[in-house]
Formats: C-alpha cells, sequence, structure tokens
C-alpha cells in the first residue's frame, strides 16, 4: 500500500510538473502583467461635419470643402495592466489634427453662421480617442489568448472655422469665426486574439462594434485593427500593424445640433516595454 501510495503521488507530481511546463507561455506577450506602448499613427481621414442651429438648414459639410489635410502623422499611446489570470485593464490614446487653408466653391453654414462660395477659409479639427475597457480571456493557452472587453470609447471632437471674402487681396466682408467642441463617450464592445508563433515575434488582432443613444447623444461606432510584434529583449519589443475606425456621433441640444460622421485608417508603428 506504502509503494502504491508513493507511486500514485510520484505520477501525480509528474503530471503536475508536465502541465506546469505545458501552461508556460511560448511568448512572454501571453504573460507580461504591466505592457507600455507608444508609437504613431499615420492616419488617412474622410468624412463630414454638421453643427446647425435653426432657422438655418442642416448642412454637412465635407473634410475636403475645408480643405483639411487629409493625411497626418499622429501620436499613439496604449496601456495594459494583467491583474488576474485571465482578466486585464486596457486603455489607449491617439489623436488627429489637421489645419486648412481654402477657397470654398459651395455655400454652407456652420454653427449658425452662413459662409459663401468665394469666401477665403481656414479652418482647424482635433480629433482625440480615449479607450478604456476591460476584458476576459475566455481561452487561454501555451502559445494563444482569445477574450471580450467591455468599455468606454470616448471621442473630444474641436472645429474651428474662420473666412473673409476679398477682392483684389482687401477683405470685403469678415465672417464672424466659429467654433465648436463635442465630448461623446460611446460604449465599447471588443474582441480580441493575441497567437505567438515564436519566443520573439506574435501576432494580435482587435474588432469592435457598438451602437447606443442615450439623453441627447446618439452614437456608433465600429473598429478594426491588426499587428505583427517582434520582442526584441525579454522588456523591450516593437511592432507594425494597420487601424481603422468608423464613427459616427450626434449631439442634438434643440436649439444646436452636432454631428461628426469620420473614417480614420492607417499604418501604425510603435515601441513596446513589459515586465
Amino acid at each position: 500500500m506504502i509503494k502504491i501510495a508513493l507511486r500514485s503521488a510520484a505520477l501525480v507530481a509528474a503530471l503536475g510538473a508536465v502541465q506546469q511546463v505545458s501552461a508556460d507561455a511560448v511568448n512572454p506577450v501571453l504573460d507580461d502583467k504591466f505592457t507600455f506602448k507608444l508609437g504613431y499613427l499615420r492616419n488617412d481621414l474622410a468624412g463630414d461635419i454638421t453643427v446647425s442651429r435653426p432657422p438655418l438648414p442642416e448642412t454637412p459639410v465635407d473634410l475636403e470643402t475645408l480643405g483639411l489635410d487629409k493625411t497626418t502623422n499622429t501620436p499613439w499611446a496604449g496601456f495594459r495592466w494583467r491583474f488576474g489570470e485571465r482578466w486585464s485593464l486596457n486603455f489607449s490614446f491617439n489623436r488627429w489634427d489637421s489645419d486648412g487653408l481654402v477657397v470654398i466653391t459651395e455655400d454652407f453654414n456652420f454653427d449658425g453662421q452662413e459662409y459663401v462660395a468665394g469666401a477665403e477659409l481656414s479652418s482647424k479639427l482635433t480629433a482625440d480617442a480615449y479607450v478604456i475597457d476591460v476584458a476576459y480571456a475566455f481561452h487561454k493557452s501555451d502559445r494563444s489568448e482569445a477574450g471580450i472587453g467591455l468599455g468606454i470609447h470616448a471621442f473630444d471632437l474641436s472645429a474651428g472655422l474662420a473666412g473673409s471674402l476679398r477682392l483684389d487681396d482687401e477683405p470685403l466682408v469678415e465672417f464672424e469665426s466659429q467654433s465648436d467642441e463635442f465630448l461623446a463617450p460611446v460604449p465599447n464592445l471588443r474582441l480580441y486574439g493575441i497567437y505567438a508563433f515564436t519566443d520573439r515575434i506574435s501576432a494580435k488582432a482587435d474588432a469592435g462594434w457598438l451602437s447606443a443613444s442615450y439623453d441627447d447623444y446618439e452614437g456608433s461606432f465600429s473598429y478594426l485593427s491588426a499587428a505583427l510584434e517582434y520582442r526584441f529583449t525579454e522588456h523591450f519589443g516593437g511592432g507594425i500593424g494597420y487601424q481603422y475606425t468608423n464613427v459616427d456621433l450626434k449631439h442634438d441640444q434643440g436649439d444646436k445640433k452636432e454631428e461628426y460622421d469620420f473614417k480614420f485608417d492607417g499604418a501604425q508603428l510603435y515601441l513596446t516595454y513589459s515586465f
């Protein structure tokens, strides 16, 4: 009986050791408790803005009409904290910022001010995106991980216009400068996956979509990102990838209606530090 017990204990210990080895992640990206990312996005932006006040009609203004640069290089940062074997807290930030100067070819109104064709218009648009969610890994192995996250996707948007109608470089009419600021939080539902090819090379993908309305806000968004990462050392690495975001945000205050309808997409390049 003692021999049988000893053999059984040895077998259990051996199986436990095997399980422990098999549970060790192939790549530290699957185990790191803290991960910081810093890089940039080369964004392409398309869409339009509507900021209207009665009795003027709602007029969507295309970003090309405002002469804004469609492509910019913008900062991007991310953070992940694994606070459990399957749980993590995730945060990211990115910005789109552009200025424009153009002679407009069609009439439109913006925040109660009418602008006429032929006017010289200067414009500025800034869009900051903050994402925070809590994620749960419903699948986890030594080589892969998949999970779902729920949180908030907040957009801080600001737009400003100033213009004048000129004749022989002399101003005939100066249009009153107008600006609009809009902060909109939208619920965020995300699916993600990580796969380790080797102890240094891994791939990750995220996809999400959600639509919601509350109070005088209404919004929807969808996004997709994919990246390939390489671990240079135990703690330092880098990645290259692609990100796409489609955002439609509305705010109706009765005497003023704002709508920002954008599509962002572009390449991302970043460095990582994990431990």
